[in-house]
């Protein structure tokens, strides 16, 4: 995001709710690097819940207009 805020997708930024986005973020790039973002506990652990259809839905994730998640936070809940 301009704010640095670094987000999943471009997906999530379609929902045009900054200040949700920011509380969700998984790091700010003007504050830490990138590189330790990515490999951030909270990072690591939004890939394998993205990556495995029976886990639940990440909270970023919620309202995608890219991939439907109601059937899936339906099922499996949101984290």
């Amino acid at each position: 995001m301009i704010t640095g805020h670094v987000v999943p997708c471009c997906g999530v930024m379609m929902s045009n709710n900054r200040t949700k986005l920011e509380e969700l973020s998984f790091g700010n790039i003007n504050e830490q690097s990138l590189k330790d973002i990515w490999f951030s506990d909270k990072y690591k652990q939004f890939r394998k819940m993205i990556t495995n259809p029976i886990a639940p839905v990440p909270k970023v994730c919620m309202g995608c207009r890219a991939f439907n998640t109601a059937e899936r936070a339906r099922r499996y809940g949101v984290k």
